[in-house]
């Protein structure tokens, strides 16, 4: 266990001075947020999910079976992340229906979305086919239309799952299988007219029709499982709970922080599975905790903290393509026998870098120009229907 934290120490400082190396050789303004501790929370719930993912390649590594991990922590290090991820989804936009009562623009949220989620996920996709191309050694292992259609099925937001691409045996090991979660995004996106009929939010019928088919037929193809959906309902409950708060500042104190440490020792200690009801409505506790804007000993407030938080998206999408291209094109283990704990974690620690500079970079060329382009378009869009 001691060895354990003082790994993760070392990975997280790598990953703090990545970030700072990354802001020195193209620095980036820190965009204002309405939620400053969601903001520096963000980041960090991408890089557990690395280290999730990077305890997997251990055990992959050496038994060649891609499975959760056994271990409370590094399996929580995945599963929590993803549950924080889908509640901030949920908080954020909840929370801009309640803003926004009694009239929304469904057309200038929808295309925002598109903007900001589409362009990155597409250029990580165009690295994931690099990869296919050239472990299948550019040639054609299945019939065209078959690799046509599981390509498509894969830029699709894996919609329909994440088949083998050309033949090449476990695809989805390339980014790590992270796409699984953007399914769950775009089916919340879809169902938020349906949602604003709770708070009283104008929509014509067409509008709530095409919402209720395309959450459906989703549904269908994605075959969704009923308890990722759980962490969307908190976010929902504590983005109208967060509206009744009117002085937020006694959340801010230490006490609270140690408060979200207790609970997530709980979580960690005595479930494997995030989303069960203990856990999820710990978790969801201390989610309303950081909505409250409680800094977490001042770590989410810290300028880095909102750097990192900027490019969690990036981050998210190529970690995995990364430690994929590291394990298969770099790094050759000669003896897998005595390859080890510390040879592994070593290998992470120096990934860390790259990860983070490809992240920044992306972030800076392509997902900041699609979002002042999607709020060029809105601007243009609310100018247009006046």
């Amino acid at each position: 266990m001691v060895e354990t934290s003082i790994f993760l120490l070392i990975l997280l400082v790598a990953l703090l001075i990545s970030v700072f190396i990354a802001n020195q050789i193209k620095p980036i303004s820190i965009n204002p947020v309405q939620y400053n501790s969601i903001e520096g929370l963000r980041g960090y719930l991408a890089f557990f999910v690395f280290i999730h993912h990077s305890y997997i390649w251990f055990s992959y590594l050496k038994t060649n079976t891609w499975e959760a991990p056994q271990s409370n922590l590094f399996n929580s290090f995945g599963q929590s992340s993803v549950l924080f991820f889908f509640m901030i989804t949920s908080f954020l936009f909840t929370s801009k229906l309640l803003d926004s009562s009694p009239v929304i623009d469904w057309k200038k949220l929808f295309i925002s979305r598109f903007f900001r989620l589409v362009p990155m996920y597409f250029f990580s996709m165009i690295l994931f086919m690099v990869i296919v191309v050239i472990k299948t050694n550019a040639t054609l292992n299945d019939h065209f239309i078959a690799v046509l259609k599981n390509t498509l099925i894969w830029f699709a937001f894996t919609i329909q799952g994440n088949p083998n691409i050309n033949n090449l045996e476990d695809t989805y090991l390339i980014n790590a299988g992270v796409s699984w979660s953007l399914p769950y995004e775009w089916i919340f996106y879809l169902m938020l007219p349906l949602l604003g009929i709770l708070f009283k939010i104008k929509s014509s019928r067409k509008t709530l029709v095409f919402s209720a088919l395309m959450v459906v037929a989703l549904i269908l193809l994605n075959k969704s499982r009923l308890n990722y959906f759980f962490p969307f309902v908190s976010g929902i409950l504590v983005a109208v709970y967060r509206k009744k708060v009117k002085d937020a500042s006694l959340f801010k104190k230490p006490i609270f922080s140690f408060c979200i440490v207790l609970g997530l020792f709980i979580n960690t200690y005595f479930f494997h599975e995030a989303y069960q009801i203990i856990p999820l409505s710990i978790f969801t506790f201390l989610f309303f905790l950081i909505t409250l804007d409680n800094p977490f000993f001042g770590v989410l407030h810290l300028p880095i903290s909102k750097k990192l938080g900027q490019i969690t998206y990036s981050f998210y999408l190529i970690h995995g393509i990364v430690l994929y291209v590291i394990f298969n094109f770099i790094y050759q283990i000669e003896n897998i026998e005595a390859y080890n704990y510390y040879s592994h974690w070593k290998i992470i620690a120096a990934s860390i870098l790259p990860i983070t500079l490809l992240s920044h970079y992306t972030y800076y060329y392509i997902e900041k120009p699609f979002i002042r382009l999607a709020s060029i378009y809105a601007s243009k869009w609310s100018l247009k229907r006046k």
